[in-house]
């Protein structure tokens, strides 16, 4: 018996009706993952469908348009200083009129494909001062 009185998952296995006491003794479904509207279809990374091509094109558009919104120039063409204002802004979901995917989703994302394209390469590893063991070593650099 549980504490609530209620028979153990033991005792219930053992119960006539196997079916209904291995029911009772798995865990809740948990609900299917949301995922980002313009996604088509799985596999899903970071709740984001392929193709991922949407979701890139989707947030640097809401990027250039924000940008060209508040002060009239496109991302790119923003001094160094602007730049990291306005990410700073979109990473903390700050900026109004943001019209895309959520902005710190955006920031995670553009942030960890930035991070793996510098320090995910033997050149990168080296940089860090990190030994680079891959399980299966590249024939060439990439």
């Amino acid at each position: 018996m549980a504490s609530n009185g209620a028979p153990s998952c033991k005792a219930r296995v053992r119960s006539p009706s196997w079916s209904a006491a291995r029911k009772s003794c798995s865990p809740p479904a948990r609900p299917a993952p949301r995922a980002f509207p313009c996604a088509a279809s799985s596999p899903t990374i970071l709740n984001v469908r392929p193709p991922y091509a949407n979701f890139y094109r989707a947030a640097i558009g809401a990027i250039d348009r924000t940008s060209a919104a508040r002060g009239g120039k496109r991302f790119a063409l923003l001094d160094a200083t602007a730049q990291h204002e306005f990410i700073d802004l979109m990473r903390q979901n700050k900026i109004e009129g943001w019209q895309g995917p959520p902005g710190p989703f955006v920031y995670l994302v553009l942030r960890s494909d930035a991070v793996d394209v510098v320090y995910g390469t033997m050149a990168g590893y080296e940089a860090l001062g990190i030994p680079y063991m891959p399980h299966i070593a590249p024939t060439k650099r990439w």
